[in-house]
């Protein structure tokens, strides 16, 4: 299954950067946020932040951006793989 971007008449291959487990997926920290992210499919794992704030009721998504502060934690859903909305 691949996965690209086109434009004009060039074409980009990004099949390669996509995570399959047993890997884990790409993550980023920045202050008191956490991006989890994963290339051309939904992340491998759902972050604890998401499952503690929507229970069993998280959706797949191609990333997750949380945010653990005094305390709190927050998640919030990075797209949908199935219909490209962000």
């Amino acid at each position: 299954d691949t996965c690209g971007w086109n434009y004009n008449n060039l074409h980009w291959d990004l099949s390669s950067l996509r995570k399959t487990r047993p890997q884990r997926d790409y993550s980023v920290k920045r202050d008191s946020w956490t991006f989890f992210m994963n290339v051309c499919d939904n992340t491998i794992k759902i972050p604890p932040a998401c499952k503690k704030q929507f229970g069993n009721e998280v959706a797949p998504a191609p990333g997750y951006q949380t945010l653990h502060k005094n305390g709190e934690s927050a998640c919030y859903y990075m797209g949908n793989v199935n219909t490209g909305v962000w």
